[in-house]
């Protein structure tokens, strides 16, 4: 071959041995064969030269043909890469079984045959099967769709109190009996609950009708719906269904209303359509050991697929349709009772009870009793599942990822500089119309009452911060009415209007838009569900308690939420709460009169924010910063990491109780982070933060103390208060911390009151410009008190005005707590009468109470308790208890005898404050055993004249043959009030006083009237008997004791009558008032 290729082709062999063989190299082509040659040799094997045949032709066409095959054969390779994509899709859009591996088995998914069922099935196939018509579409199923929510309406209708009610307790806990295990594990029972939210209800009325356009689609069609490939051993989905007769008979019928509804002109509502029960006949469905042959129970198993994914929904998520279902299926249930019923055909009770029983058990071979086991089967996987999201760090720690954000630690920072800035702008230059001279709030100036649970309470109404809020209420309004240019705002001409003018809607709707732009950006808006009741001053700041309420129904409580705002943003929050919202009032009552604001803070319209507003306003946010795109969900998670990374990296992991649901973590400080996030500890370990063990645990005590060191972490952690106010330095700092303690009573300097500012006060006490002094001695008394002398007994005779010196104090700017011991219940009931006349903050203590008020009354028997020496201490240690003051002091000398508790009324002594005692009646021969048994030290003593000369006394004797002592005194009252025209009979009484109860009860059966005595039952019963006395007007006497004249303080009394002596000057003293 080698002698044939040198003659026949020229051949010459190059690399033959010898000659210049450098030269020879250099001139070789560097290629893999030779040009123009026929015949190639590929390569030696020992002795053997193999060769290859090369086609003879021109090179430049070879060479084009040759390229032009390489594009061919690339751009098969392309189109086959295209097709692979195209597979894979389809692929992923049929559901898939699982592989031969154990690894990729999903054991609950497999357990309720959910992947057998649905194999082969096109995902966008499974949507559309169940995909509600369009609203805007005519057609039979739309009427269809709209027949299903107004039958559930009228069902949910009949389960609340009204003339349609038919749900009883004993029906509800039938409706939930298939929890029977679960109730006698956990020792409670919980009953079928129709109470859910708007949004909840259009989710579960969205599951009904989507079960009805299923079965129309696919369960009673005559063709498939789904397009299947094709496979011998698999049985089609559709071909596994076998509606029943019936069922198919009833959908007939209801499909032929509904066409007929659709095409009627009429417009009428059709009860027929509604009155169709098809739902009945699917939950009755009996199928044995052949489940899907249910069209239930093969919807439910569509539910399985994620909408948006297409992968497999979670345990938890899924199992939310489960539970969706069961209730509608439980509404139904006695909706179909209760209608029966009213034909005539049974109990409503006794009709839920067997329907229950045969179809709504765990062990029933019907739809229902299968989706039960599958819940049951969920909750158990679900509590075990973890999650595959998880936010990421990278090496520095600095930059936190989760799916496709990627943010930067220092841009939440610039977020929170960037929404404090145009939070301020719109506050303050839009809001508050730009005015400069108005005292911006701060948290440690103001008080508050955070125990006082009144309705409509805030802040703004503590006594305490009069002189800071004094005229707050009006200041815009004031500033419009002073501005000419705000005038022209907001005011137009409007002849039907008083004074000619009105207020211009186009300007009340921007300022409203404004609001809302304003609660949006506030870097506060977190608790959007908070009242303005939630919001009270705790610790120098602003402390927001709200309830979440999610799963409230599972657990059956709430979660408390409570978050503490930096100081900044706090302030904004009261200038906007002080300012903004009366203004706000004033606005709604001109468009919509008589109407209230809402008591949330973050509403429209009256109406709470939904609740994806929220994540929108955080996204806005974001855009608005420059920052990646933040939302709930992706926050949420970042939180996580934060929590574990920067603050939870060292705690350890233990076996947590299964029981409690918050009992995986140890640190409180952890615990209570995320409880902010209005999550159980077990999601946030499982499901945001991805681990098992990991602790948190649910500790009541101290609950605000816990929250205030967690959102004190968040706030040092982002350098909240550094970055949006800088610290005070030098002397500025500390005239601050001064001012702080001033304000808040750690520092609280006495200056004494002068008589004039003390008369200025009560003339605005009791809105009368003209009150005096009514003796020199009350000017003295009260000077005294409000001098912050310790010990100060004042001694005035009935009507002297002893009731002011109590009740001045409470009310005056800057003054703490009085404390008011009442030893009678006679003066108790008119004293409180007079409080609410007057609208002075009180309170009833009893025990147990820990609430704080102007003025704290308190009776005799339980001032001298434990529980109130600990509530007065705690006042005491945080120098709020000005004085204690003890009306009818005298008692302490008078009633030791026969009360007990008078003599440990001494015992609060031992408090370290001021003690007024105030009297009518303490002789000076009894100041010494007084001030003995009071331990009284050298007291300042006020005593004015006893002298009444508004009273005549004499004393009539007996006479003999007209019967006896009680006799004679009902003789003499009736002559009185029937002879005498000294009464005025509507409100003129008369009392009779005598020694015992017996005599008492003798003299009111003569005269046919009530009777006051230490034996007329308890102090409720007694208080009722004065009640209805003074309130009668054909009845003007009452017979009495001692224990009614010690006290007891009525204008209108004409005439005391003492049936006998009485025991001594003082107790005469008492009884003639």
């Amino acid at each position: 071959m080698q002698e044939h290729c040198r003659h026949a082709h020229g051949w010459v062999n190059k690399r033959k041995r010898g000659g210049d063989v450098p030269s020879s190299h250099a001139k070789m082509s560097n290629e893999m064969w030779e040009k123009n040659r026929a015949c190639q040799r590929f390569f030696k094997v020992g002795k053997w030269q193999r060769y290859f045949e090369v086609t003879a032709g021109c090179t430049q066409d070879r060479t084009e043909t040759s390229e032009r095959h390489t594009h061919a054969f690339f751009r098969k390779l392309e189109e086959d890469m295209a097709q692979t994509d195209r597979d894979a899709a389809e692929e992923a859009n049929r559901v898939q079984g699982f592989d031969e591996h154990r690894c990729t088995v999903v054991p609950c998914l497999r357990e309720t045959g959910i992947v057998d069922h649905l194999r082969g099935l096109k995902k966008d196939e499974i949507r559309a099967a169940i995909a509600l018509p369009p609203s805007d579409e005519g057609g039979y199923l739309r009427e269809v769709v709209k027949a299903t929510e107004d039958l559930l309406r009228d069902a949910l209708q009949r389960c609340f109190d009204g003339p349609e009610c038919m749900l009883t307790w004993p029906c509800r806990v039938v409706l939930n009996r298939f929890q029977s295990s679960q109730v006698e594990a956990m020792g409670r029972t919980r009953a079928f609950d129709p109470h859910k939210d708007a949004g909840s209800l259009k989710a579960y009325f969205r599951v009904a009708q989507q079960i009805l356009v299923y079965f129309d689609r696919v369960a009673a069609s005559e063709d498939y719906f789904f397009s299947h490939e094709p496979d011998e051993e698999s049985v089609l989905l559709e071909d596994m269904l076998e509606p029943t007769d019936e069922q198919l008979a009833v959908w007939g019928a209801i499909r032929r209303l509904a066409q007929e509804e659709a095409t009627s002109e009429s417009g009428d509502d059709d009860h027929r359509l509604r009155d169709r029960l098809l739902w009945m006949l699917l939950i009755s469905h009996e199928t044995g050991s052949r489940r899907y042959e249910s069209p239930l129970l093969s919807f439910c198993a569509l539910l399985s697929i994620k909408p948006r994914t297409q992968g497999w929904m979670e345990p938890g998520n899924f199992n939310s349709h489960l539970s969706a279902m069961i209730w509608v299926v439980q509404l139904l249930i006695f909706y179909d009772s209760a209608r029966k019923e009213q034909r005539g055909e049974g109990r409503t009770l006794g009709l839920v009870k067997r329907c229950c029983e045969r179809y709504l058990q765990q062990t029933v071979k019907a739809p229902m009793g299968e989706i039960l086991r599958w819940r049951l089967l969920l909750f158990r996987v679900s509590k075990d599942s973890v999650g595959d999201h998880e936010a990421s760090w990278d090496k520095d720690e600095q930059v936190l990822t989760y799916e496709d954000t990627e943010l930067h630690m220092h841009q939440i920072p610039t977020l929170l500089l960037s929404e404090y800035h145009l939070c301020q702008q719109l506050l303050y230059d839009d809001l508050m119309l730009g005015q400069k001279d108005v005292c911006h709030m701060q948290s440690w100036t103001l008080r508050d009452g955070p125990d006082v649970d009144t309705v409509g309470w805030t802040f703004t109404q503590h006594r305490d911060n009069a002189h800071l809020l004094q005229g707050s209420d009006r200041a815009l309004l004031a500033a419009i009415e002073r501005s000419q240019p705000l005038c022209r705002l907001f005011l137009v001409d409007g002849r039907r209007s008083p004074g000619g003018l009105a207020w211009r809607d186009a300007a009340l709707a921007a300022y409203e838009g404004t609001v809302q732009v304003f609660s949006s950006v506030s870097p506060f808006s977190s608790m959007s569900a908070a009242r303005r009741r939630s919001i009270t001053l705790r610790h120098d700041r602003v402390m927001i308690h709200v309830k979440y309420h999610k799963g409230q129904q599972q657990t059956g409580r709430c979660k408390e939420n409570i978050r503490f705002l930096a100081h900044p943003v706090g302030e904004l929050l009261l200038d906007y709460l002080v300012y903004v919202m009366p203004l706000r009032q004033v606005f709604l009552r001109q468009q919509s009169p008589g109407a209230l604001a809402s008591p949330f803070l973050w509403e429209k319209g009256g109406k709470v924010w939904a609740d994806g507003r929220l994540s929108r306003a955080l996204e806005d946010a974001s855009c608005r910063a420059d920052i990646p795109r933040l939302h709930v969900a992706n926050w949420r998670q970042m939180t996580v990491a934060i929590v574990k990374t920067k603050f939870a990296n060292q705690i350890g992991c233990f076996a947590a109780d299964s029981d409690d649901e918050d009992a995986e973590e140890m640190d409180d400080t952890i615990k209570t982070m995320t409880k902010q996030r209005n999550q159980k500890t077990q999601t946030v370990n499982r499901a945001d933060a991805n681990q098992t063990g990991a602790s948190f645990g649910n500790v009541w005590d101290g609950l605000i103390r816990m929250n205030l060191r967690a959102s004190t972490l968040w706030h040092e952690f982002w350098g909240v208060e550094t970055m949006l106010k800088g610290k005070k330095r030098g002397r500025a700092a500390e005239e601050s911390r001064l001012t702080k303690r001033v304000a808040m009573g750690v520092y609280r300097p006495r200056t004494p009151w002068s008589p004039e500012a003390l008369l200025g006060g009560a003339k605005k006490l009791y809105g009368n410009d003209g009150m005096g002094w009514k003796s020199a001695e009350q000017e003295q008394a009260l000077t005294t008190i409000m001098s912050w002398t310790e010990q100060v007994v004042a001694i005035l005779p009935t009507g002297a005005g002893k009731s002011l010196l109590f009740m001045l104090p409470c009310t005056l700017p800057d003054a703490g707590i009085t404390v008011l011991v009442v030893p009678l219940v006679s003066l108790r009931g008119d004293l409180l009468r007079r409080l609410r006349e007057l609208r002075i903050d009180h309170i009833e203590w009893s025990s147990g109470e820990r609430r704080e008020s102007g003025l704290v009354l308190v009776t005799a028997e339980a001032a001298s308790t434990k529980d109130f020496m600990i509530y007065a201490r705690a006042l005491i240690a945080q120098q709020e208890l000005d004085r204690i003051v003890v009306d009818e002091c005298h008692l302490t000398v008078t009633a030791v005898s026969y009360r007990e508790s008078i003599v440990d009324l001494t015992l609060i002594r031992s408090l370290r404050t001021q003690f007024v005692y105030l009297t009518a009646t303490l002789p000076p021969s009894m100041y010494a055993d007084f001030e003995e048994r009071n331990y009284l030290v050298h007291p300042i003593v006020i005593q004015a004249s006893s002298n009444r000369p508004n009273l005549f006394s004499m004393v009539r004797k007996i006479k003999t043959g007209n019967g006896g002592l009680l006799e004679q005194a009902a003789a003499e009252a009736q002559d009185a009030w029937t002879r005498s025209n000294l009464f005025n009979v509507s409100q003129d009484k008369i009392i009779l006083y005598v020694r015992t109860p017996d005599e008492a009860n003798e003299l009111a059966s003569l005269l046919d009237c009530a009777v006051y005595t230490a034996r007329s039952g308890s102090a409720v019963d007694r208080g009722k008997i004065v009640a209805e006395w003074i309130k009668s007007t054909d009845q003007p006497y009452i017979v009495a004791s001692i224990a009614f004249a010690e006290g007891f303080d009525y204008p209108h009394i004409r005439l005391v009558i003492n049936v006998n002596e009485r025991e001594s000057l003082v107790l005469f003293a008492q009884e003639s008032g």
